[in-house]
């Protein structure tokens, strides 16, 4: 992916790294089946959507939201959501609804490490479970649970995984009996009221991220380069 010619010595080295690439075997983690696929996002302009709405039950976990995507769903009978606090206020309370449970990462669980470069913050993993009766798919990579990351506004990569209900489904991601389950680092979510001051904030800050997102649309319309001797 480039904005300019690519000189002769880089594409070689990209070919040859793609010839490596497709000799790799890929083992698939324990309790999945051996077939399973690669999705790349945004490199062809390509908006076909690899999740499908005609599972029984669904599990997202993802730092970043959007309306659009969450309400794609419909179907979905059972649908569970795992995000960040401000990511989650952001939704609408019509939306949110939607969804039989959602859960935030919980404070105690965060890295407390005193070393600024080691120390973990927040909620990074994009994670999408589909479920039906028996089989699972399992998506994991970089797309955030927005209509950026899953069209051709953002280059983003997935692998999909296929296993059986009962060893990978999500009752085992959400298993309270199991001390590795990921809800012992999970608290349910809870809207975060604001008092008159605080509304005026939030939404002077909405705006200018609004504001900001227009003016970076409209310097890559320019198509202003950069020059380095």
């Amino acid at each position: 992916i480039a904005v300019n010619k690519i000189e002769k010595n880089r594409l070689d080295i990209i070919k040859k790294i793609s010839i490596e690439l497709g000799k790799i075997k890929f083992n698939p983690p324990e309790n999945f089946d051996n077939q399973f696929n690669f999705h790349f996002l945004g490199i062809d302009n390509n908006d076909s959507f690899p999740i499908s709405d005609e599972y029984r039950r669904l599990l997202i976990v993802s730092p970043f939201l959007s309306e659009s995507f969450l309400n794609r769903f419909e179907n979905v009978k059972q649908k569970y959501l795992v995000s960040m606090q401000n990511s989650l206020d952001k939704i609408s309370d019509d939306t949110l609804k939607k969804y039989n449970k959602i859960w935030v990462l919980d404070e105690l669980a965060e890295d407390k490490s005193e070393d600024d470069i080691s120390r973990l913050s927040g909620l990074h993993a994009k994670l999408y479970i589909g479920e039906n009766e028996k089989s699972v798919t399992l998506w994991n990579g970089s797309s955030n649970a927005t209509h950026a990351g899953f069209s051709s506004q953002n280059v983003e990569a997935l692998v999909e995984l296929r296993g059986e209900r009962r060893k990978v489904g999500i009752n085992k991601f959400l298993d309270e009996n199991s001390e590795q389950s990921a809800i012992n680092f999970l608290k349910e979510y809870g809207k975060t009221t604001l008092d008159e001051e605080e509304k005026k904030k939030e939404n002077l800050e909405k705006e200018l991220e609004k504001k900001l997102e227009e003016y970076k649309a409209n310097l890559l319309k320019m198509g202003l380069r950069m020059k380095i001797k």
